[in-house]
């Protein structure tokens, strides 16, 4: 979907230089402090925060363009190709990096896209659609005064869909009947509701407006936070009512889903607790050691513990050490709870044979 269908690409261009230039001038603080930040935002807003759109153009072009016996027009145009290459990502939070750069007379467009943003069929349209678009823009530089809506649909650049139940809110766009589905999910919730709601001045919030067993909240956003590692559509609510009933149409309880049931992202009853898995005993032990001995909830997020990106790699060669492996630092950094980063932990081969 296009939020801004009357956009102009020239438009388009100047204002992601100016943001560009802007974030450049602000970003004085380190690739550490940075992830520190981000983590404690993340933990206060609800969800985690994921960059759209990386572009890297290098200046390499110059000094290609700079070089002997480059042409105006080239006698012919070389065929493209793509090649399909798995990346592991350093940052699990950025949803597309888009980079361009010279390579023995060629210019090649690199597209990463994280798995759960993007598929390898919407990459081959993207870069295909780019490549033409850039071609074409070669010989009509009048190209920069025409929409957004109109280049996606002359070169046909992938378009993503959203349909009934989706608002989008808070630089989200968000599923509401899953996000209710999993609420409903909690013990002591009846039913589930999830709307946009109007705040003075200019604001929104995403409310969720439940009936059942009052005193669930903390219960519910835990739930909801630890499906956040695999569900990039949910952010949790802003705001919490419980009613006697719900009046709005269609959000009365499925069939397919009664009150309490537990799911296996379930958040953990007292009785869970008392007997812990080899998981959590593991992670817990892990942290102790990387943060001095400082106490540990598993029901809340690492961030909000006082972890730190600096310590998250000496926390994941710890459950090594223990025979661990599955969690990543970014696991640790994210705003869910630290049983959902204990559930990703399992033995590894080594320690499986001894």
């Amino acid at each position: 979907m296009n939020p801004l269908p009357d956009v102009t690409i020239g438009e388009l261009m100047t204002e992601t230089e100016h943001r560009t230039l802007v974030g450049a001038r602000h970003a004085q603080y380190s690739y550490l402090r940075f992830r520190d930040l981000k983590a404690r935002v993340e933990a206060q807003r609800g969800h985690p925060i994921r960059l759209g759109t990386i572009i890297n153009c290098s200046s390499r072009f110059k000094e290609a363009l700079r070089g002997p016996g480059i042409p105006t027009h080239p006698a012919e145009v070389r065929p493209s190709s793509i090649k399909r290459l798995e990346c592991l990502w350093r940052d699990e939070y950025t949803d597309l990096c888009l980079r361009s750069y010279p390579k023995d007379g060629e210019a090649i467009l690199d597209l990463i896209g994280h798995r759960t943003v993007i598929g390898q069929d919407q990459i081959d349209r993207m870069l295909t659609g780019m490549e033409r678009f850039l071609m074409a823009w070669a010989d009509e530089p009048d190209l920069a005064n025409t929409t957004v809506t109109e280049v996606v649909e002359r070169f046909g650049l992938p378009v993503s869909h959203y349909g009934e139940g989706w608002v989008h809110i808070d630089h989200n766009w968000v599923n509401t009947s899953e996000l209710e589905r999993l609420i409903r999910t909690v013990e002591g919730v009846e039913a589930a509701s999830v709307r946009v709601a109007e705040r003075p001045p200019r604001e929104h919030a995403l409310v969720a407006r439940l009936v059942g067993e009052p005193g669930r909240q903390a219960e519910v956003r835990a739930r909801i936070l630890a499906a956040l590692r695999e569900e990039t559509d949910l952010i949790c609510p802003h705001e919490f009512e419980w009613r006697d009933r719900l009046l709005e149409p269609g959000a009365s309880l499925p069939t397919d889903i009664a009150p309490g049931t537990a799911t296996a992202s379930a958040v953990h009853r007292d009785s869970d607790r008392r007997t812990a898995g080899t998981g959590d005993r593991a992670l817990t032990t892990a942290l102790l050691a990387a943060m001095d001995d400082a106490e540990v909830d598993l029901d809340l997020s690492y961030a909000q513990q006082g972890g730190t990106a600096v310590m998250a790699p000496a926390v994941v060669k710890h459950l090594a050490s223990l025979g661990f492996a599955g969690p990543t630092p970014d696991d640790l950094l994210g705003p869910w709870p630290l049983r959902a980063v204990a559930e990703l932990c399992a033995p590894h081969r080594e320690s499986l044979g001894r």
